[in-house]
């Protein structure tokens, strides 16, 4: 047998859900923060200061031709410069009054990689020039520059005040041309110097400029894109959630709507109605439980259905069976009363009245048995008593009726006592409905038999005779109210006799069966009884 799948509850659900929305929205601020950080970049990075590097590797290589045309085109430029400070070759938009003397490119070749510049006013008034050489190297993320060294310089006179390099001593000076040049105030450009080796050999300088771009244009882009980045990322976010909450409510209200509109369903009468409905166990669970409900109501509504088919069976039955005495005693009182009948047959026909009327109140006496019996304060009077004696007494006094009806009455009943708790007088009358169906049903010279056996905690009670059987329709529904035991109903038993008989082993503890027919008997009866 296959195990039944065990659902997730709703705490680890809502765990997981809320786990992948933490990881959604982390994501999206990975997502947002590097396409931000792109935009940054891509508002104030010119092209040709991007890849400076390269564009001077080529140009110190004479391979100016294989320079991607887009690398200059934010107006960007570069020129070659040998170490005598002579212009070697540029780009269109290269300054053509940089004059640099040998010892301004011996001094920008400090580097392999290139100088940057900064100037900025001390607190007493004074500008300092601060020159950083970079160096080329080789990381695990790929080519960056590390610093090489570095030296200030006074800009009023040009004189070093502070130097790590060995070539730069402290005293030494720095041309004006030399600043005007890294500063771009001779080219209207902010420029990157680059230290390389041209192809002969000879060492050379190459110059790499963009644009100036104005400090408050460029920190108010930054601005701009910075306050974009916080309504991306609020947008972002709150479009995340309400996705989010939207599911969280989509999920938890698809059970709960099957379930309103199952209910509405069964409010409405259709019983019976059924959920299919697989997620969070606490979910499941109601949905089971509806169910559950829905099909018990189903079985109930079919129950007083077919209680109430009974009910409408049972009184039209009680009419016909009542409907035929009444008619002939009427018939016959008319009969007497309007003279019809001779004066010396009155007393015949006042003989039939009598019998339809004693008739007639055994059909009374049998409904209303059969109805208080269903009643919840009926109660049977149960005592302990020796069943064996009770059936033999019982079977003694039908004696004399089985002669008189020319039938014959066998009993196997054993010598011990099987003390049970029984209504005596009731429990007569069960069998006594059994053998009188037994003698009415059947002609002259059946047998009857009776035979009594104990079990372990039971005792079992077979009485059976050796008739004409009963039809197929009778021992489908022999227990059933009003059924005879041939298919016509006739005026010799209402009906109710098994029905009744039923009731009493039931009330009594105990359990009656029709047993299958065998050779010799053919309406055969099993009571079961718990003994102490």
């Amino acid at each position: 047998m296959k195990n039944k799948k065990k659902n997730i509850s709703m705490f680890w659900m809502l765990v997981f859900q809320y786990t992948c929305f933490a990881a959604i929205v982390l994501v999206a601020l990975g997502g947002i923060g590097k396409f931000m950080n792109q935009l940054i970049t891509n508002s104030y990075s010119n092209p040709a200061f991007v890849h400076g590097e390269e564009i001077a590797q080529y140009a110190a290589d004479g391979k100016e031709s294989s320079i991607p045309k887009n690398w200059l085109n934010g107006n960007g430029w570069y020129l070659l410069i040998g170490e005598d400070g002579t212009p070697i070759s540029g780009s269109s938009g290269s300054p053509e009054n940089l004059l640099l003397n040998a010892e301004d490119v011996s001094i920008l070749s400090i580097g392999d990689g290139y100088i940057g510049y900064t100037e900025y006013q001390e607190e007493d008034g004074a500008k300092t020039g601060e020159y950083i050489a970079y160096s080329p190297e080789s990381t695990a993320e790929g080519s960056a520059f590390s610093i090489e060294g570095m030296f200030l310089v006074d800009v009023s006179t040009g004189t070093v005040t502070y130097s790590t390099l060995d070539k730069i001593p402290v005293g030494d000076h720095i041309s004006e041309t030399l600043r005007m040049v890294l500063i771009g105030e001779s080219s209207g450009s902010t420029i990157s110097v680059y230290s390389e080796t041209m192809q002969d050999g000879s060492p050379c300088v190459v110059l790499v400029g963009v644009p100036k771009v104005s400090t408050v244009r460029e920190n108010s882009k930054i601005d701009l894109v910075i306050q974009m980045y916080d309504v991306i990322l609020i947008a972002a976010f709150v479009i995340i959630l309400l996705v989010f909450v939207l599911w969280l409510s989509r999920w938890f209200r698809k059970p709960i709507t099957m379930l309103s509109k199952a209910m509405t369903e069964v409010a409405e009468g259709n019983v019976g109605e059924q959920i299919a409905y697989r997620g969070p166990a606490e979910f499941t669970e109601m949905c089971d439980s509806f169910n559950t409900m829905s099909a018990r109501l189903e079985k109930t509504e079919q129950e007083r259905r077919q209680a109430e088919q009974e009910k409408q069976k049972m009184l039209a039955d009680i009419s016909h069976d009542l409907k035929t005495p009444i008619t002939v005693i009427e018939g016959y009182a008319r009969a007497i009363r309007d003279g019809v009948i001779p004066e010396s047959q009155e007393k015949q026909y006042l003989s039939l009245i009598e019998e339809k009327s004693e008739q007639l109140t055994g059909l009374i006496n049998e409904f209303h048995t059969f109805s208080k019996m269903d009643h919840p304060a009926y109660h049977l009077d149960l005592q302990k008593t020796d069943l064996t004696e009770t059936v033999r007494q019982y079977l003694a006094g039908k004696y004399p009726e089985c002669e008189l009806s020319g039938d014959t009455l066998e009993a196997d009943l054993p010598e011990t006592e099987i003390p049970c708790m029984l209504d005596t007088a009731l429990f007569h009358r069960a069998l006594d409905n059994i053998v009188n169906n037994s003698i009415r049903h059947n002609a002259a010279g059946i047998v009857i038999h009776a035979s009594l056996q104990k079990e372990e905690k039971t005792a079992v009670l077979i009485l059976e005779d050796s008739g004409s059987g009963l039809s197929d329709y009778a021992r489908e529904h022999i227990f059933e109210p009003f059924v005879t035991g041939n298919d016509a109903r006739n005026s010799k038993g209402s009906g109710l006799g098994m029905a009744i008989t039923k009731k009493i082993i039931e009330a009594e503890g105990g359990t009656i069966e029709l047993l299958p027919e065998t050779e010799t008997w053919k309406t055969r009866f099993a009571i079961h009884l718990r003994t102490l």
